[in-house]
């Protein structure tokens, strides 16, 4: 909190300060346009004590602002506060005097407070005086301050003092002791400008500290015709007199607020600042230099008038031509000052430029050997970055592929070395991301390094391929059961729970490994074969290692050319499909159909989905062959109840790959559809799997919740397979649930089978939920079916998938029933 207001501080000092200034503006409005009336008077009273009041203020925060830095500086700015307090609270008083009780503030108590501003204001310049450190430079300044104090007493003592003791003669005590305290206080003031001007190094240009000189000179002119005017009774509170003091009152205002400013600036002023104040600095300098010399012709002034009046014309003679041989002296001194400036100011200059060069020269030195130090930091770390994984500074896949590279040619050399290498991907690792955001996954990657790690010799190599796939070079390794011993190890460390942002995660990995390494010339011929191990262990259940064999990489090609095929499956119209009628079983009648995909293969012949569909899902080309499908059945559909009305209110099923569900057009892909081909989204029944749920739950939510919006009937197919099905029913809004066959083709077989289907078709029905058995083969399976209300079924019993003729002649059959 302490740390807001000091940031605060010189953003509130500047306000303070512009009303200052705006005051100030507004007095000396009113005194020059008002003409010295009693509403001037008022006025001028009430601004006089908002403006002391308002530099009080600015010398304060003045004074908090050079705490840090000094205290002596600090004690300085605050007993200018408090001389400046006791000016506010004397105006505060003389205001309630002259304007409320109609009485003349002078002289009364006002008097102890104004001449107590000034033994206070001197003490407070003390505190702000910094005393050279050539003492010879001291000794010679308090001279010069010396000289010009006498001077100046002098004069008074002639011209002043006289004046007020003869004026005051017959006045009382009081004011007499006043009339000469105020010239007393002003010669305070005038000790004051000299301690400033003289006890200051000349080199350390202080701007507040001018200002403060600059307040000191107008009050004391503006002192010294206030005690004149009452001398004479001509003072007029609100005249143009106090224009003076509310002049000066700006002027230690804004010392202040520079001072603040200068308090809140950080490092040291650049070249660009000295040479600002590098006029000043002479002015001030020739200030100094001229003030005694000034003095002492004033001091011959004053002795030469009295002489003119009080002695003989040889005197008087003698006097002249000594004055003018002063006058010339003087003169011959002002030129040898000035001369001594222009060599001092060239000197200086030169010295400077010196300084400023050697100084920029020490700076390009130094910033030149951090730019070499950087420059060689810069390139050893962008040698690791080229070669090693930002996240966890494993070897990346140009390190690795040159490690692997070096051992393959190393081994032709050396028939005694050997070696060995896995290719790791970590299981479900998108689902970390997913649903914990990337920096919970990195911290997963990290800990799954540190365990594999755990796992190896030091002269093996681990390396990050990219993702969350990972690779590993065992050298020296000619023993198999090693190296299966080795990826068991691996799993093990693997299977305890990791801990992240507070909550626990199991994760395995899948691992392909290649052990005879003789026959490869190439890195990547290994890292290729090490991968399709590795696809083949993610394909046989995960969590497992599989060794290379050359069946898979034929298996492996074989796939990849069938993928190709597929990819011009659609252009060719070789896709096409079958529809598996569904029965209301009670009724006996139709009541929809499921779309089933056939890919009539140029050379395998027709491939059910099984043969094809993973390829389509694992290439991408799931979501343009599900787009196809979607348009054909629903096309096709739509046709049938053109031509058939009794199939108005009867259902298509098609099957939604989960890749293709959570897709960011699915929903507009529907839309698309039901505009296209005119059918009503209430016969359309999407089947999706529970694996869909279980990956992706928050995506998964919000489509079914839009599908719900539109009219799609949802159905849960494959029901009782998933991993917690009863738990979907209730957090997503589903239409109907397949029963999987393996429940249906149990009936009959074993005494508990129909019971459990009871039981699910119970619990759907409580639910709300329509159910479909799948799979119905036997003639006992569709009564017992019946037998527990089960309300809709398909199966090979029933019909088996059927080409669209064919489906006709089922339609037109059951129409002559």
């Amino acid at each position: 909190m302490k740390m807001k207001k000091q940031t605060n501080l010189p953003a509130f000092s500047s306000v303070l300060f512009k009303t200052l200034c705006t005051l100030v503006f507004i007095e000396i409005s009113v005194i020059f346009f008002l003409k010295n009336s009693f509403n001037t008077v008022i006025l001028t009273d009430f601004l006089n004590v908002s403006i002391n009041f308002a530099t009080t203020i600015l010398l304060w925060y003045a004074a908090k602002s050079v705490l840090p830095a000094s205290r002596k500086n600090a004690m300085g700015w605050g007993i200018l506060c408090l001389a400046q307090a006791l000016f506010t609270i004397a105006d505060l008083i003389w205001t309630v005097f002259e304007v409320f009780l109609k009485i003349n503030p002078y002289p009364s108590i006002t008097d102890v407070f104004y001449l107590a501003y000034y033994p206070v204001f001197f003490l407070g310049i003390l505190f702000l005086s910094r005393k050279s450190e050539n003492k010879i430079l001291l000794f010679n300044n308090w001279l010069d301050a010396t000289i010009i104090f006498i001077v100046l007493g002098l004069y008074l003592g002639v011209y002043i003092f006289p004046g007020i003791i003869d004026n005051a003669a017959n006045e009382p005590a009081v004011i007499r002791f006043l009339s000469l305290a105020y010239p007393a206080g002003d010669l305070i003031l005038f000790s004051s400008l000299l301690i400033l001007i003289y006890n200051r190094d000349e080199e350390r240009l202080n701007i507040p500290v001018l200002f403060i000189i600059l307040s000191v000179a107008i009050q004391i002119v503006s002192d010294i015709i206030y005690s004149y005017q009452t001398l004479e009774g001509v003072y007029v509170s609100g005249g143009w007199l106090d224009i003076g003091w509310v002049l000066a009152y700006l002027s230690i205002g804004y010392a202040a607020i520079l001072q603040i400013q200068k308090s809140q600036s950080q490092g040291p002023e650049s070249v660009v600042q000295d040479s600002r104040t590098s006029m000043a600095y002479q002015i001030k300098k020739t200030i100094r230099d001229t003030l005694p010399i000034l003095s002492i012709f004033l001091s011959y002034m004053v002795f030469f008038q009295v002489i003119l009046v009080e002695s003989t014309p040889l005197m008087r003679h003698i006097v002249a031509i000594t004055g003018i041989l002063l006058l010339l002296v003087t003169i011959r001194q002002f030129l040898t000052l000035w001369e001594n400036t222009r060599l001092n100011r060239s000197l200086r200059t030169t010295l400077d430029l010196t300084q400023f060069q050697a100084t920029n020269l020490e700076k390009i030195n130094i910033e030149l050997q951090n730019e070499i130090v950087q420059r060689k930091k810069a390139e050893d770390q962008l040698a690791f970055d080229a070669l090693h994984d930002a996240l966890t500074k494993l070897p990346n896949r140009v390190l690795l592929a040159d490690r692997l590279q070096h051992a393959i040619e190393y081994s032709k050399r050396h028939t005694d070395y050997n070696f060995s290498f896995f290719f790791i991907d970590i299981d479900h690792f998108k689902n970390v991301n997913d649903s914990m955001g990337h920096s919970i996954g990195d911290q997963l990657l990290v800990q799954f390094v540190e365990r594999v790690q755990t796992c190896l010799r030091k002269s093996d190599t681990l390396a990050r391929l990219g993702g969350d796939e990972f690779a590993i070079l065992l050298e020296n390794n000619s023993d198999i059961v090693d190296t299966k011993s080795i990826a068991e190890r691996i799993q093990d460390a693997l299977r305890p729970p990791y801990l992240l942002a507070g909550k626990e995660f199991f994760v395995s990995a899948s691992i392909g490994i290649v052990e005879n390494t003789e026959s490869y010339d190439s890195s990547e011929c290994i890292l290729q074969d090490a991968d399709i191990a590795m696809y083949r262990a993610k394909a046989l259940g995960k969590a497992r290692y599989e060794v290379f064999t050359t069946s898979l990489r034929i298996e492996a090609l074989t796939r990849l050319e069938l993928e190709s095929q597929l990819q011009h499956a659609i252009e060719r119209n070789e896709l096409f499909l079958d529809y598996q009628p569904i029965y209301s079983l009670a009724a006996n009648s139709l009541s929809g159909f499921e779309a089933l995909l056939r890919w009539k293969h140029p050379s395998k012949g027709n491939l059910l989905p099984a043969d094809f569909i993973p390829l389509g899902e694992s290439s991408g080309l799931i979501i343009k062959i599900g787009e196809w499908v979607l348009y054909k059945a629903c096309n096709q559909m739509k046709e049938w109840q053109k031509k058939y009305p009794q199939l108005t209110g009867s259902v298509i099923n098609i099957n939604i790959s989960g890749k293709q569900f959570i897709h960011p057009n699915f929903i507009d892909l529907l839309n698309q559809v039901v505009q296209k081909t005119g059918l009503k989204p209430e016969s359309i029944c999407l089947e999706i799997t529970e694996t869909v749920l279980i990956e992706n739950q928050l995506q998964s939510r919000k489509v079914f919740e839009l599908l719900h919006e539109k009219g799609f009937e949802i159905q849960i197919d494959d029901f009782g397979t998933g991993y917690s099905s009863l738990g979907y029913l209730l957090n997503f809004h589903v239409d109907t649930i397949k029963i999987d066959k393996s429940f249906i083709q149990a009936i009959g077989k074993s005494n508990n089978s129909l019971h459990l289907v009871k039981t699910i078709v119970g619990m759907a029905q409580d639910l709300g939920i329509e159910i479909i058995a799948e799979g119905i083969e036997t003639k006992k399976q569709l009564q017992g079916l019946k037998s527990i209300a089960c309300r809709y079924g398909q199966g090979y019993y029933l019909s088996y998938p059927l080409g669209v003729d064919r489906i006709e002649d089922l339609i037109k059959s059951h129409d002559t029933k």
